[in-house]
């Protein structure tokens, strides 16, 4: 009969402090994984991201010099088109001189022609033209004129005398005729002197009623003595510009 072998039994003596350290090294070898990852992670992040940190880092620099830049540009176009403003007005204001200065060598021009035109048959003094302009200085019914008279004779003489301008129009709905008007500095009761040979220019101020509308103006010029001791002419109210 055969004897079954005897089962050994080992007792092991619990050490709890090993267990502990046991757990305690599996953590920070967790730990230590965890901080390498992290780590790694973070070194490819900075090395895929820094081109373009880089380029907004130049963005940022570059910014407001071009924003400085913007706004200087801003102030030439501003500068440039106050500029050019004015040198505008200033054209237009040479240009207006201009045609006032060939409009009035125009009208002296035909006026000297009237004088040597050896082909006019009418002698004598005779009232060559009338301009009216509106005086703003002198009030929204104040006018300013300019009248030439010229005498056309083979042998010219000096010729004395007074001149007169009357309008014409119409005041309250009815027909009225203002006479004698005062027409300048000069003028007296008889009206503005007259002394020339060849011609002469008047000019003053038409002072007219608030209610007033005018539609003609005659002019007309008295001499003492000679042939010719009138000359009038009518004309229609109208207004040049300036």
């Amino acid at each position: 009969m055969t004897t079954p072998p005897r089962q050994r039994v080992e007792i092991v003596r619990y050490r709890p402090e090993h267990r502990a350290a046991r757990r305690a090294f599996a953590a920070f070898a967790v730990l230590l994984l965890a901080i390498g990852a992290y780590g790694l992670g973070r070194w490819h992040g900075r090395d895929a991201g820094s081109p373009g940190e880089a380029a907004t880092q130049e963005r940022a620099v570059a910014c407001p010099d071009e924003l400085e830049q913007c706004l200087q540009a801003t102030v030439n176009l501003r500068r440039g088109a106050e500029v050019d403003a004015e040198t505008l007005r200033l054209a237009r204001t040479e240009v207006a001189e201009a045609r006032a200065r060939i409009g009035t060598l125009e009208h002296e021009a035909a006026l000297y022609r009237s004088l040597v035109d050896g082909s006019a048959r009418t002698d004598g003094v005779s009232v060559y033209a009338l301009e009216l302009k509106a005086d703003a200085a002198g009030g929204p019914h104040a006018y300013r004129y300019e009248t030439t008279l010229i005498q056309r004779a083979a042998r010219h003489a000096p010729l004395r005398g007074f001149a007169t301008i009357t309008v014409s129009g119409t005041q309250g709905g009815k027909a009225v005729r203002l006479g004698a008007l005062a027409t300048g500095a000069a003028a007296e009761r008889r009206g503005v002197p007259l002394e020339f040979v060849h011609f002469q220019t008047l000019t003053g101020t038409l002072a007219l009623p608030p209610d007033f509308e005018p539609r003609q103006v005659t002019v007309r010029a008295d001499f003492a003595g000679g042939a010719a001791r009138r000359a009038e002419r009518t004309f229609d109210w109208t207004l040049a510009e300036g």
